[in-house]
């Protein structure tokens, strides 16, 4: 997996998706979520998972592109392959993470005082060792799966008819 500490004037002005999930954690930045065919604002502190090949944009408020703006992005963004635990998700155990990836598929916002933990923990990751920040993803993953405020994003309809071959 693959672990970014993101800081720019602004996010990329691209709909797109990809193999991998996509964990985003905002840090500075506020505009417009979009994920399959959900479209909602998004703040500070907000924790997003993408699932595979679901198309997903960020785009900032019109302040952030005015000539004299100021305002900057900042988010954590961690990519990882749906196989990452597969192997895992046998053991009876991790079971959660593996109904996470699935509901990942529409898109999960999560919201409320779980974040600030699950934040700190993505932080910490940067001055870890390799193996560690592996057993840290999987708690954080675990920590998202039993998650109190978890919403799920883009409709049912919307996956099941998006399909890779024809939208490339």
């Amino acid at each position: 997996f693959t672990l970014e500490c993101h800081s720019y004037k602004s996010f990329l002005k691209k709909w797109h998706y990809h193999p991998e999930l996509e964990l985003v954690i905002i840090l500075e930045s506020t505009g417009t979520r979009f994920v399959g065919d959900n479209i909602e604002k998004f703040a500070p502190g907000e924790i997003v998972l993408i699932g595979r090949n679901l198309p997903h944009l960020w785009l900032n408020d019109k302040a952030y592109f005015a000539e004299n703006s100021d305002l900057t992005v900042k988010a954590f963004v961690i990519h990882f392959g749906e196989d990452f635990a597969n192997h895992l998700t046998h053991i009876p155990e991790l079971s959660c993470i593996k109904q996470l990836f699935q509901r990942a598929r529409r898109g999960i916002r999560f919201d409320g005082p779980t974040n600030e933990e699950i934040i700190r923990q993505v932080e910490h990751m940067f001055d870890m060792n390799e193996f560690d920040k592996v057993i840290e993803l999987l708690s954080i993953l675990r920590s998202l799966s039993e998650h109190p405020f978890a919403k799920l994003l883009s409709s049912a309809g919307f996956v099941d008819s998006f399909r890779d071959k024809q939208n490339r």
